[in-house]
């Protein structure tokens, strides 16, 4: 009687500990009609190789606020007062960072990180979009826009950070 107990509980720790092991190591399971699922993945839409901006790595299409541009490294362009902006410093950090130096005409300068996809939106009436990312640098499109006047924002789709002065 005891024999016959012990075997009631060992069955199912038997098809639990088995169960546990196919999840990982079987394959896929039958379909009803018998034959196998198909085990091949959707085919993944890679990032392209190469991106492009109509105002190509020209920096200086950014002067009248309003531009795309591939930052690669390091851009820079003047904004001489407009939007309340002496000028902008974009520095792009493979694979997918831009950081944005502000000089800010009266008042402590901005700093924002966007890693991935995303925007600052300045009070002063520009934004700063990310709008792709890949190995050749950031397409950035710089364009005025009505922000709400009193606060900075922003986005990144895996991150993003704002600060204002030296960071001291």
């Amino acid at each position: 009687m005891i024999r016959g107990r012990a075997l009631t509980l060992l069955v199912p720790a038997v098809l639990l500990a088995s169960s546990a092991c196919a999840d990982g190591d079987a394959g896929p399971a039958p379909t009803p009609s018998g034959s196998s699922a198909a085990t091949s993945a959707p085919p993944s839409s890679a990032p392209p190789a190469t991106v492009t901006a109509a105002d190509g790595d020209d920096a200086s299409a950014c002067e009248d606020g309003r531009c795309q541009i591939l930052v690669k490294k390091q851009s820079d362009f003047a904004l001489d007062g407009k939007f309340s902006c002496e000028g902008m410093l974009l520095t792009f950090t493979a694979p997918n960072e831009l950081q944005i130096d502000v000089a800010v005409r009266d008042g402590d300068d901005l700093h924002a990180t966007i890693t991935g996809t995303g925007n600052l939106a300045l009070a002063y009436g520009l934004t700063v979009t990310v709008q792709q990312t890949g190995p050749a640098g950031a397409v950035v499109k710089v364009a005025p826009a009505k922000n709400d006047p009193g606060n900075h924002k922003g986005t990144g789709t895996q991150g993003f950070s704002l600060y204002s002065g030296d960071g001291t």
